[in-house]
């Protein structure tokens, strides 16, 4: 069922009609990549993560449809659709993977044939080309602009879409098309060359998480036309689709499903696009927050990153705020209040503010919805996830051996070393093709590092198949890597005899500038975070293990606070505190044995 309203602006505001916020500013044309691949395709997962890439390095303006057709679809599992035949028939690519950028040719990079001649006038192209084209996409015009929103019905399982498209100039054909393409993510199964290309999406039992991969068209193979298209048109349309419980061998998971829209002229030239995640209506529980998972680095020798929590609103009520938790090492926690509008059945991606630890070889990490709309939720068993952060390697060494060949594809291979600011202190120059190199680098500086090779291509270093990489640190091995693969890195640290200098705050604390330290009773002293607004830590570690209390003064040297020391940890909430300096001062056996300030804000 579709209901169709065109309106004619003719100089009426949009508020006035727009279901959607679809912008009327002049817009650059968004990126929609359609990528054929197919389950025994063995470069296929080269691709999939080169579009991941591009998707994550612009969110806002990359969408991804995976349409699995061809040789390399068939057999069990059935991840084909019906359309998929006359898409990849459209785009007349030579082999897979193969991906089109807004259904555009773009001469000089199209895919090759078995000569390795790029084809005059295909819209089909190799993995390699999508990055750039799509970077070149964005810098052209785009003469309408694209908004929707979706939602799913749990108890009918009915899909609606709501479109709007604001043409901001003429489009020079007398009509448009409108296509609506619903894509699932995290679908487990097999794939080809997965362990080889793209081996992040492999899980335990050896299953290939497939994600982004069409499952229908809601308008059809080619679009539904509209022929008001002229400055100042809006078009409002609403799609629906009842979802069955299975499409090919796929179960339908309603909460793995993406809307991708776009306009085209034809059956090519995407002009713009847009996507939505649908929303879910019909939930059982009324207020229901689910912690999904954390993101935190691996290794860290910094001591200090900004995690990230994914959670999802399990109820009908749309959560407008919350209050989380974070903490590492069973210190005293931190707290961020969280504001937004997350409406039944979508998750937030959270970036929480920077956490600072006193490292340990291993570091747990704590994170822990606290409130929800400023109360409890349904449930609370759900509310929390744990992390663990490693310390990287340190080595008391400044030289490294890099050690690596070239295959005859030398322009796709590049390295970069950084440093802890980010800043690339060492990189390669003009690579020559099927050559062995050997570098001795030497760093300047004590520091937390990381090290990254790439093969933009993403099939290693020799020829069309795998190579390897060795990365040797004063006669201890670093990084080897091997197989096809896209890009490897690793991050490890240099110090001095003493294991002070890479990077880590709490392995060579200057109290000298900030405060006073009696260095025969204390081998370390630091607070953290500072300044603050509600929770300080302040770590203390002394050479004979006495007593110690810790006091917050102040600037009139009165006691505002005080906190006992637990292994060498004790934590103050300042948040009900005017702001300004105050000094935090250790003291053991009535002696000042350290002090430093503080600065509440």
């Amino acid at each position: 069922m579709k209901k169709i309203f065109t309106l004619a602006l003719l100089g009426f505001g949009l508020g006035a009609y727009a279901q959607l916020p679809v912008s009327q500013t002049a817009e650059k044309k968004k990126v929609v990549l359609e990528e054929f691949t197919g389950k025994t395709c063995g470069y296929c997962p080269a691709g999939h993560k080169i579009a991941d890439e591009m998707k994550a390095a612009d969110p806002d303006n990359v969408f991804i449809i995976n349409i699995h057709a061809g040789s390399y679809a068939s057999g069990t599992p059935n991840y084909r659709t019906t359309v998929g035949p006359a898409l990849a028939n459209l785009s007349e690519l030579e082999g897979y993977p193969a991906g089109t950028i807004n259904r555009k040719n773009f001469p000089g990079f199209e895919q090759t044939d078995n000569t390795n001649t790029p084809v005059s006038g295909i819209t089909a192209m190799g993995r390699g080309n999508w990055a750039g084209r799509a970077t070149a996409i964005k810098t052209e015009d785009a003469y309408v602009n694209i908004a929707a929103e979706a939602s799913v019905d749990l108890n009918t399982r009915l899909l609606t879409v709501d479109v709007e498209a604001y043409y901001t100039g003429n489009a020079p054909t007398t009509s448009n098309f409108i296509n609506v393409a619903l894509t699932q993510s995290g679908i487990k199964g097999p794939q080809s060359g997965g362990s080889s290309f793209y081996p992040e999406m492999i899980d335990g039992n050896g299953d290939y998480t497939h994600n982004k991969m069409v499952r229908h068209l809601l308008t059809g193979q080619w679009g539904d036309e509209i022929t008001t298209v002229s400055t100042g048109d809006l078009v409002q349309e609403t799609y629906t689709y009842t979802l069955p419980a299975t499409i090919g061998d796929v179960d339908v998971d309603l909460t793995k499903l993406n809307v991708v829209v776009f306009v085209a002229e034809t059956h090519q030239n995407i002009i713009n696009g847009n996507e939505a995640t649908p929303s879910l209506t019909g939930l059982t529980e009324n207020l229901e927050a689910q912690v999904m998972s954390a993101v935190t680095p691996e290794t860290s020798c910094s001591a200090s990153f900004d995690p990230e929590v994914n959670i999802r609103n399990w109820g009908n009520t749309t959560i407008t705020s919350m209050k989380i938790e974070f903490s590492a090492n069973d210190l005293a926690a931190q707290t961020f209040d969280w504001t937004g509008n997350l409406l039944g059945g979508l998750t937030a991606n959270i970036v929480l503010p920077t956490l600072s630890y006193n490292s340990q070889s291993s570091n747990d990490i704590l994170i822990k919805v606290i409130e929800v709309n400023g109360g409890a939720d349904d449930i609370l068993t759900n509310n929390e996830v744990t992390a663990i952060v490693l310390e990287v390697p340190e080595y008391q060494t400044q030289t490294m051996t890099l050690e690596f060949t070239t295959d005859q594809y030398a322009s796709e291979t590049s390295w970069k070393l950084y440093n802890a600011a980010g800043t690339v202190v060492q990189e390669n120059g003009a690579l020559v093709n099927a050559t062995l190199y050997t570098e001795t680098l030497t760093l300047t500086e004590n520091d937390c590092y990381t090290f990254e090779f790439i093969d933009s291509y993403g099939d290693g270093l020799t020829g069309s198949g795998p190579g390897t990489i060795s990365l040797d640190f004063g006669g201890t091995n670093v990084l080897a890597g091997s197989g096809s693969f896209s890009k490897i890195s690793t991050g490890f640290a240099t110090v001095d005899a003493n294991g002070n200098g890479n990077g880590n705050p709490t392995d060579n604390v200057d109290t000298t500038a900030s405060g006073i330290l009696d260095v025969e009773l204390v081998s370390n002293f630091s607070i953290f975070p500072n300044p603050t607004k509600d929770i300080v830590n302040v770590i203390i570690k002394t050479n004979n293990n006495v007593a110690v209390q810790v006091e917050l003064l102040d600037v009139l040297g009165r006691t505002v606070l005080n906190a006992e020391l637990n292994n060498g940890v004790a934590s103050f909430n300042v948040s009900k505190l005017n702001k300004g300096i105050y000094i935090v001062s250790a003291t053991s056996q009535g002696k000042a044995i350290a002090t430093t300030s503080l600065v509440v804000n």
